[in-house]
């Protein structure tokens, strides 16, 4: 097994255990993501370590331009599920005018 298959386990695994829990109980999904909200900083840190490991083994197997491919079709499903949200993410865009990308600054760069 590769770790390609590795990582694709790890998400599925994840994926499959995120959506049980929320049918079952929407609020102890929020209690166990919610230490990650508290504390952005150290989140950020281990999601770009983790981003890099993922990263380093993902351009081992495929090109940069199939990673952007995929990293488009995401970007259309993501943008689809955003839309819902989209009250929502216009008072998130005048926070971020306010305060300025200083604090955005990474996805803004993604």
């Amino acid at each position: 097994m590769t770790i390609i298959e590795i990582f694709a386990i790890i998400l599925a695994t994840l994926t499959i255990a995120k959506i049980i829990t929320i049918l079952i109980n929407p609020r102890a999904w929020m209690k166990l993501v919610e230490p990650m909200f508290k504390n952005p900083a150290i989140a950020t840190i281990i999601c770009l370590i983790l981003a890099v490991v993922t990263g380093y083994y993902v351009l081992q197997s495929i090109s940069i331009v199939e990673i952007g491919a995929v990293m488009l079709f995401f970007a259309f499903l993501i943008g689809a599920g955003l839309m819902s949200y989209s009250e929502t993410l216009f008072k998130l865009r005048e926070e971020v005018i306010e305060k300025g990308v200083r604090k955005a600054w990474l996805p803004v760069i993604i």
